[in-house]
């Protein structure tokens, strides 16, 4: 028996960096984007993270992620 991979989904979460409250504590708000495509390239959703970082009024991108969920199981 062969074990097999099957990609079931990919997300994309941008976390933003919107300095520091009142008690010192950082603050941080993330947005998550369904529907990745398993082939999109790593330096392409970076790019988009970047991207929508400059739409929004936050100081810092925080944080880029690809999410990737898979399945294993014997074929």
């Amino acid at each position: 028996m062969m074990v097999e991979r099957m990609h079931n989904y990919s997300k994309l979460r941008i976390t933003l960096d919107f300095g520091m409250d009142e008690n010192e504590k950082e603050i941080l708000k993330a947005k998550t984007f369904s529907n990745v495509k398993e082939d999109a390239e790593d330096e392409a959703l970076y790019e988009v993270g970047t991207v929508f970082a400059g739409l929004t009024t936050c100081e810092t991108l925080f944080d880029v992620e690809r999410i990737s969920s898979n399945s294993i199981f014997y074929a």
